[in-house]
């Protein structure tokens, strides 16, 4: 937003302080659709927004629409963030008993912790560099 569209710092964290915001509206028909729809249905439909959303992304820098740019970004985070949720809630639902080795509920708690937060967030930044300086943003 600042080099592309030219804005000033504070109005982009205004901006993208607002595209988070946009979990609520998202939280609010999930509160709406959960009674009506299967959680399987409500993750697939969560994931075809998400990617709708990263569409919208795209398509807002290469129009230079900055407004489209930011709702994609609101809609890609907040549904993503949902989806993930949902999963993960299947996930402790479906776990071994305490005791076994890999996956009862504390051992795989600890793995997902370790692999999101230790490698994700670890090595996500630095891939994300080098796809840029390899690949050029375009």
């Amino acid at each position: 937003l600042e080099i592309k569209f030219h804005w000033q710092q504070r109005w982009i964290g205004l901006a993208l302080g607002a595209s988070f915001l946009m979990c609520v509206p998202m939280m609010t028909s999930y509160g709406l659709l959960r009674t009506h729809i299967a959680v399987l249905n409500l993750i697939r439909l969560l994931l075809l927004c998400s990617m709708c959303g990263c569409l919208m992304l795209a398509a807002g820098s290469h129009m230079m629409i900055p407004g489209c740019f930011l709702l994609g970004d609101g809609v890609s985070f907040s549904t993503i963030y949902l989806a993930d949720a949902l999963v993960n809630g299947i996930m402790q639902q479906n776990l071994l008993p305490l005791g076994s080795l890999f996956a009862d509920a504390n051992n795989w708690t600890w793995y997902c912790n370790l692999l999101s937060n230790g490698v994700g967030r670890m090595l996500g930044p630095w891939l994300a560099r080098w796809c840029l300086q390899a690949g050029g943003f375009r």
